[in-house]
């Protein structure tokens, strides 16, 4: 019996109905029969560079997933339907996040990674990049990118939206018709030579979306000087270290980037000065928050399922776990702490949608903050569920037979990044007063860029 037949407050109609129409609703379903029914069995084999494990088969295993789902339309979900693209709401793609992350975390944050590069881009007056971009992705074909702003020295500093891109240590300096790129990133992924990349089933790389700053002198920079840059997966000049080994999420890639005077075309800036800033604090940033809201609240569900199941056979004197009061309130909070998720990232999905109301998704006190307060949420209640789902299975909880050590495992990424668990409550607390580091208050800073 399928997972939703046997809870029905687990059933996507009860999920999101409030949210959807019957059309998203198909969309949704469709995406989460494909992962229950062909991903779910083979999550292992998704697990690269873990436990012996091979990345190179796990790599071809998720592309062969991702090809699929590029076909069901997945890829093009966000897209604008001018540009021939589904142009599903955002309501519409935080379900499916939710649906994907609730089988795989590390699968949930790859499989978006083409998106996160390309839907900044549809935010922009940039037809050049838009071309390039519909070329790739609506055309049912697979591909992976990445999208580069933390740094060694200063981690998150480039995400505080206080120190206005002061933080930035790589340039993109224009030279004639280019712009010549210097610096290095630390972490982005999936990250690495285009061949890696390059499998049957995938057309590769899609490429990077590179934060830069255009102004050398640190003393001079602005909010205008902060640069939104499109590079190519194989341009001269870039270079990669070797892929670091982690904890979880072992299927991404993540490496240091070097930029070695890499010189792209001057049209391959995003936005132009002021619009790139206004779309890296809103799409970029608080955009991939409220996505890893919607799938660490699937992770949670995850866990839930797990617990439930375990519950209802681990015995205590001759009867079930959970049917001890103990255990059953337990359980009940881990049910309220999901639609207690839910509800955070789709209200924070309601404010980015309604600006009028709600104010720009760029402005320092929009929805900015309350998209990173509903990924805070959704965080803390993953630990929380972990824990408590570890407690159930006792020692076969860090078996990985299991499949409860994974799921927290993968889930750590998603808390840490972008910014990590602090960095959300400082952006959330933006929505109430100005802040900086120095103590003064210079007043809330509102971009008028043209922002289609």
């Amino acid at each position: 019996m399928a997972y939703s037949e046997r809870y029905a407050w687990l059933r996507i109609e009860r999920k999101f109905r409030p949210w959807l129409n019957d059309e998203e609703m198909d969309m949704v379903r469709s995406v989460r029969d494909y992962m229950q029914e062909k991903v779910k069995p083979r999550v292992w084999d998704l697990e690269g560079a873990h436990h012996d494990r091979d990345w190179d088969s796990a790599w071809n295993t998720f592309v062969q997933f991702g090809a699929d789902l590029a076909r069901l339309g997945y890829l093009q979900a966000g897209i604008p339907e001018s540009y021939g693209g589904l142009g599903l709401s955002l309501p519409c793609q935080l379900a499916m996040g939710e649906e994907i992350g609730r089988v795989d975390g590390s699968f949930s944050s790859l499989i978006n990674k083409a998106n996160w590069v390309s839907g900044p881009i549809f935010r922009s007056p940039n037809e050049v990049l838009k071309k390039l971009m519909v070329e790739k992705l609506c055309k049912g074909d697979f591909y992976t990118g990445a999208v580069c702003f933390t740094e060694p020295q200063g981690g998150v500093n480039i995400e505080d939206i206080t120190q206005r891109g002061r933080a930035a240590l790589v340039t993109a300096i224009q030279k004639g018709n280019e712009y010549v790129i210097n610096g290095q990133k630390i972490f982005p992924g999936p990250s690495g030579p285009a061949e890696v990349f390059q499998r049957e089933g995938s057309k590769g790389h899609i490429g990077y979306l590179v934060v830069a700053n255009t102004e050398p002198d640190r003393d001079k920079r602005t909010w205008e000087s902060i640069g939104l840059f499109y590079v190519p997966p194989d341009a001269e000049g870039l270079s990669f270290s070797q892929p670091y080994q982690k904890m979880g999420c072992t299927l991404d890639r993540n490496c240091e980037i070097n930029f070695d005077d890499v010189c792209i075309p001057k049209e391959y800036r995003v936005g132009g000065p002021g619009l790139d800033a206004a779309l890296f604090y809103s799409v970029i940033l608080a955009g991939s928050r409220i996505g890893i809201a919607a799938r660490m609240t699937g992770g949670t569900v995850g866990l839930f399922e797990k617990a439930l199941d375990q519950s209802g056979v681990r015995e205590i004197e001759g009867r079930p776990l959970r049917e001890y009061s103990l255990w059953a309130a337990v359980l009940g909070e881990m049910a309220s702490r999901i639609v207690a998720s839910r509800a955070s990232y789709f209200y924070a999905a309601h404010t980015v949608m309604n600006p009028a109301v709600y104010g720009n998704f760029w402005d320092q006190d929009g929805p900015h903050g309350i998209c990173s307060g509903a990924k805070e949420e959704a965080s803390r209640n993953f630990r929380w569920v972990g824990d408590r789902t570890m407690e159930i299975f006792g020692a076969q909880g860090y078996m990985c037979e299991f499949g409860v050590e994974k799921i927290i495992r993968d889930g750590e990424m998603g808390v840490l990044a972008p910014g990590g668990a602090q960095r959300d409550k400082l952006d959330a607390a933006l929505c109430f007063f100005p802040r900086t580091w120095s103590g003064r208050a210079d007043g809330l800073h509102r971009w008028r860029p043209p922002m289609p």
